[in-house]
């Protein structure tokens, strides 16, 4: 247990953007993002099995709740400034407190992306991963056909890692091939 980080912010703002912690009873709202989204989210497995109905996705969400008091997980709904319709998830876990080093997992609902809302929502979450939790690295993983989260990775100050052959399973089962991105401290503190 992180004493130091008992009380963390439960919201990150940006200029366009309000990043808050999921609350109890948004299961339903987050299962139709996630529906209107299949297509999309075919390479978030674990997305996609946990919320199969509102009632998992509620499930889910009160799950993340409890790892973000655990201090194993920390899950943001991205929202517009001035609404609390959910657009979004950003996801900080895979947590190593002895390193410390974390992952960041995104997504956006289609119908916002390319405004620049995930390198906003990233850039927020990236400055809360070194700022607040302290992290030393942090690593995103994407698909080696995802352009887009690739420019995201880049743009946000990432640098390429490698490529892992046959390292992700997919919704359908299929094994694909990722790329890794990291992001240092002192890359941070330089950007």
């Amino acid at each position: 247990m992180q004493n130091h980080l008992l009380f963390l912010p439960t919201e990150l703002k940006t200029p366009r953007l309000h990043l808050r912690r999921f609350r109890v009873g948004e299961g339903e709202a987050y299962f139709d993002l996630i529906q209107n989204n299949k297509e999309y989210l075919k390479d978030f497995p674990t997305t996609m099995s946990k919320n199969t109905s509102a009632e998992e996705s509620e499930k889910y969400i009160q799950k993340c709740i409890a790892q973000w008091y655990l201090q194993e997980v920390y899950c943001y709904a991205i929202c517009e400034k001035g609404s609390e319709e959910i657009i979004g998830m950003m996801r900080v876990f895979q947590i190593d407190w002895e390193f410390p080093a974390a992952e960041i997992a995104y997504f956006i609902d289609a119908k916002y992306k390319r405004r620049g809302y995930v390198s906003e929502a990233l850039q927020h979450t990236i400055k809360f991963c070194f700022d607040v939790l302290q992290m030393n690295k942090l690593h995103l993983r994407t698909n080696i056909e995802n352009k887009a989260s690739q420019g995201v990775a880049k743009k946000c100050g990432f640098v390429f890692e490698g490529e892992h052959k046959q390292d992700y399973k997919v919704v359908s089962g299929a094994l694909i091939d990722i790329l890794k991105f990291g992001l240092t401290r002192t890359v941070y503190t330089q950007l």
